[in-house]
């Protein structure tokens, strides 16, 4: 079973390429929900991060508010790394258990599908780093039209994050996705037969 790591920046189109794949026999590990579902249910996440950022990040129920915390981490480079820290550990955690648990089954591939692949040092968990790239205007008309944002709101989400020129050091596959669903999904099934 080959383990490989898909990510890219906003607009690319790394969750298209994670649909190609699980239509071919993939395991998609979506790193953003491990993560929701660990500020939601995992209780040793929980206390740490109401020990780092006081009560203030918890809703009426006791549970923690999501846009509270971002609030808080958004704009403070430093109070956002000890947020991340806290949560990729855990989120490296659950995913070693389901591709342990997963040894046994059908799949192919495992595919963990998350935009801080590199950055949480996830990709050391893999076979394969594939990187999904697009050209930037392409990338920001893309999310103007998914998310309704303006261009300016765009830009200032990929100045966030890391260049493509940081990450591409790290990539056995770049897939180019800026000629639309069909290219996209030769290019993915080609490289699924490459790496097989």
């Amino acid at each position: 079973m080959k383990i490989i790591g898909l990510t890219g920046g906003i607009g690319t189109g790394k969750s298209t390429v994670a649909k190609i794949l699980a239509a071919h026999n993939a395991y998609i590990i979506d790193a953003d929900k491990l993560n929701h579902d660990i500020l939601k249910y995992n209780k040793e996440a929980y206390d740490e991060i109401v020990d780092c950022f006081s009560t203030d990040v918890l809703d009426a129920e006791g549970h923690i508010d999501r846009k509270k915390l971002g609030h808080i981490v958004f704009n403070d480079a430093k109070r956002l790394q000890i947020l991340s820290d806290i949560t990729h550990k855990y989120v490296i955690q659950e995913t070693r258990r389901r591709v342990q648990q997963l040894q046994e089954g059908d799949y192919a591939y495992v595919v963990f599908d998350a935009p801080l692949l590199i950055e949480a040092g996830m990709h050391k968990e893999t076979d394969e780093v594939w990187i999904v790239y697009a050209e930037k205007q392409l990338r920001i008309d893309r999310v103007m039209k998914r998310n309704g944002l303006s261009a300016a709101e765009v830009e200032r989400i990929m100045e966030r994050q890391t260049p493509f020129e940081e990450l591409r050091p790290y990539a056995d596959h770049v897939i180019l996705n800026n000629d639309g669903y069909e290219q996209l999904e030769v290019v993915v099934k080609a490289l699924l037969i490459a790496v097989s």
